[in-house]
């Protein structure tokens, strides 16, 4: 029972686009590989914080158009990447409404696969921290 559920009658869990991008995160309940960086102590952990946009809300039908991520270790910034990504397929309405980013902005950045070397190397032995990444 829910709590907006009459006493005694079960109502169904609504899934919508997001059951997928559930499916996919279903790792996050094991613990840990060992060794680094998942030992360090804190103040000695690579973090990256990392945030991208979409042209919707499907990951697995939308593409990426944004990439924001931050190396944080020991409070000091070891570096970043902030770029705009271009995509096969338009941005829907409601996403651009809500990131700003319109697909006139995209013409000159790069694809997806030419930010991923330079995202690697940003993940390369960190934790990564992500915003939204059900959606993402």
């Amino acid at each position: 029972m829910t709590p907006d559920s009459p006493e005694g009658e079960e109502l169904e869990d609504p899934t919508g686009p997001h059951e997928a991008a559930a499916e996919d995160l279903r790792w996050l309940g094991e613990p840990p590989p060992p060794g680094p960086p998942w030992d360090l102590p804190v103040h000695e952990t690579p973090w990256v914080f990392l945030d991208c946009e979409m042209t919707g809300i499907d990951p697995a039908r939308d593409a990426v158009i944004e990439v924001a991520a931050r190396r944080i270790r020991g409070g000091v910034e070891e570096g970043s990447l902030d770029t705009l990504v271009r995509a096969d397929i338009p941005s829907a309405p409601a996403a651009q409404a809500a990131h700003g980013i319109d697909d006139a902005l995209l013409g000159d950045a790069p694809c997806f696969i030419e930010v991923v070397p330079a995202l690697e190397a940003l993940l390369e032995g960190a934790v990564p921290v992500l915003h939204g990444a059900a959606l993402d």
